[in-house]
This record gives structure tokens, C-alpha cells and sequence, in this order.
């Protein structure tokens, strides 16, 4: 019986091709840096010069891919939070909370105000319906000046009515005096 031939597409999950071949050329340059750079009587060679830069490219193209990677993340967390806030039991959304906090991590480190700004609106709305209004409120708080750092307009005027009514709860006051006030 013949044995199975090992091979890379035997022993690791499938790998889409054009990162595989920025993994063999990042592996490439760094053995020939290691390479030429040991110095063995023969002196330095500036590894820029005789790559033309490319380490440079395949650095960045990681970069971007590690980005990719911590965007895709967020947004997985994001809709399991949103699809455990719908179902509204406490448990579920205690649990969205822990979620929506995670997303807004990755947001933040990915540098996308935008999508910070909306989980923290988000977020904001589970503490909400948990009853913890402190929370609640430093979420709107927090998401209010991404809003308007932004110009997202219908962002600020909802954070802001969120904020006003949570202030405000024995008495629903109508936007424009919550604005005075």
C-alpha cells in the first residue's frame, strides 16, 4: 500500500495565493538578508539596494492584511452582538455587551471613527436596556464627539436625544427643550 505523499496542501489548510506568494517572497528576502548581512570578511550589502525595495512592499502588504484581518473580526463581533441585542433576554444582552466592548477595541485600533462611533451608540443602547444608565450615558458621551468630529449629523442629533432622555427619564421632554437644557 503506497503511502500518502505529504505536501503543503496535505498538512495546511488552504492559503489564498497571492498571500502565499508574499509569504515565500518575505521568506525569500529574509534569507537573503540574513545571508548578507553575516558578515564573513566580505562586508555589509545593503539589502535595500539589491531588493529594490521590495521587503518594503511585502511589509506593507502584512500590514494590510493584518488590518483586513482586524476589520473582519470587528465586524463578526459587531453582527453576533447586534444578533444577541435583538433577542433582548439579559443574559443575551449582557452578553452582546462583552461583544459590542471587544468590536469597539478592534475599531479603535484600526483607527475607523466611524464604526467606533456607531458600537459606542450601540453599546450605549444595551447598557440602556440592562438599566445600567451610567454606562449608558458615558457610551452616548464618548460617541457624541466622534459624531461630530465626523459631521454625522443624524449621529450627534440621536446621541444627543439618547443623552437628554436618559437624563431626563421621569420626564420625556421633546428634543428641542432637552437642546435648551
Amino acid at each position: 500500500m503506497p503511502q500518502p505523499t505529504l505536501s503543503p496542501r496535505t498538512i495546511l489548510p488552504p492559503i489564498p495565493r497571492r498571500l502565499w506568494w508574499n509569504l515565500v517572497l518575505f521568506i525569500l528576502l529574509l534569507s537573503l538578508t540574513v545571508g548578507l548581512f553575516s558578515d564573513f570578511g566580505t562586508g555589509l550589502v545593503n539589502a535595500r539596494e539589491i531588493s529594490g525595495g521590495v521587503g518594503e512592499e511585502v511589509a506593507q502588504q502584512l500590514g494590510r492584511n493584518e488590518e483586513e484581518a482586524t476589520r473582519a473580526a470587528a465586524r463578526r463581533l459587531s453582527t453576533e452582538a447586534e444578533q444577541l441585542r435583538s433577542q433582548g433576554t439579559v443574559e443575551l444582552l449582557r452578553q452582546a455587551a462583552v461583544k459590542y466592548e471587544a468590536a469597539l477595541l478592534l475599531w479603535h485600533e484600526v483607527g475607523d471613527l466611524s464604526e467606533e462611533a456607531f458600537t459606542l451608540y450601540y453599546l450605549g443602547g444595551v447598557y440602556k436596556q440592562l438599566g445600567d444608565i451610567g454606562k449608558a450615558l458615558n457610551c452616548y458621551r464618548e460617541a457624541l464627539p466622534l459624531f461630530e468630529s465626523m459631521g454625522e449629523r443624524a449621529g450627534v442629533e440621536i446621541t444627543r436625544l439618547q443623552i437628554c432622555r436618559l437624563q431626563n427619564p421621569s420626564h420625556p421632554v421633546p428634543y428641542l427643550e432637552c437642546e435648551r437644557s
